[in-house]
């Protein structure tokens, strides 16, 4: 026996080292594969959110808005979704080269891979009417509608035509008092609305407007549309303050 190999038994001797049981490399191959499923399953709903909001995005009347079509997509984009996907998929490839055979690949074949899969899922939860209930799910979150910077930005201008908030009071057919994003309360005048098919609103509706301002407390409006296109009244709608 070589000198070599004795002091290699004898260090293990002393040091009382015992062999890692094969189930905790199994539990920790299962884990990380987990995880990466996790991470490109994650990513799947950050994608079939960033298509159900660019689905919501008013596509058919950008162009009555003072923008051009590159303007209205840069503020019309889901950054805050954006930026989640891409984190989901740096973890999914963190997660898949720590596989046994993860290091095989590169970085740019672990990247497709993790996108063409995550693209696949948001498509299909997406088609599934998945993406919408989570979305509709997510407005009960305090805040989370200030994440749609770019939409309340488009729609908050009411010196140039353009109004948006949650109806807090109907009176008659005639008016609606609504309450701005900015908790500013508004008389909106509803009497010039086609009535083919006849508008019909709700109390806590979110709603945005194309029309006249016609002092810092009265809107005239003449097109009136549901702020979300896949559910005019949210299940968690946001507070309004009645004065």
């Amino acid at each position: 026996m070589s000198n070599l190999l004795k002091k290699i038994i004898g260090k293990i001797k002393d040091e009382k080292i015992k062999p890692t049981p094969r189930w905790v490399f199994l539990l920790k191959r299962s884990v990380i594969i987990g995880f990466f499923v996790l991470s490109v399953l994650l990513g799947g709903i950050a994608v079939s959110i960033i298509f159900c909001q660019i689905n919501d995005a008013d596509w058919e009347i950008y162009s009555k808005m003072d923008k051009d079509l590159f303007s209205f997509i840069v503020t019309a984009l889901p950054y805050f979704w954006i930026i989640l996907m891409i984190g989901f998929l740096f973890l999914a490839y963190y997660n898949f080269r720590h596989t046994k055979t993860g290091y095989r690949y590169n970085v740019f074949a672990v990247f497709g891979l993790s996108i063409f899969i995550s693209v696949m899922l948001g498509a299909i939860f997406h088609l599934s009417g998945m993406s919408e209930n989570l979305e509709d799910a997510f407005h009960c979150i305090p805040q989370y509608e200030k994440l749609h910077y770019g939409k309340q930005y488009l729609w908050q201008r009411p010196e140039k035509g353009f109004l948006s908030g949650t109806i807090v009071q109907l009176e008659g057919g005639k008016l609606i008092m609504l309450q701005d994003f900015n908790r500013h309360d508004w008389l909106i005048d509803i009497q010039d609305l086609p009535q083919i098919p006849p508008p019909i609103f709700q109390e806590r509706e979110m709603i945005k407007m194309i029309g006249d301002m016609m002092d810092p407390d009265r809107f005239h409006a003449r097109v009136v549309t549901p702020w979300h296109k896949f559910n005019a009244v949210q299940r968690c709608p946001i507070k309004v303050d009645i004065k």
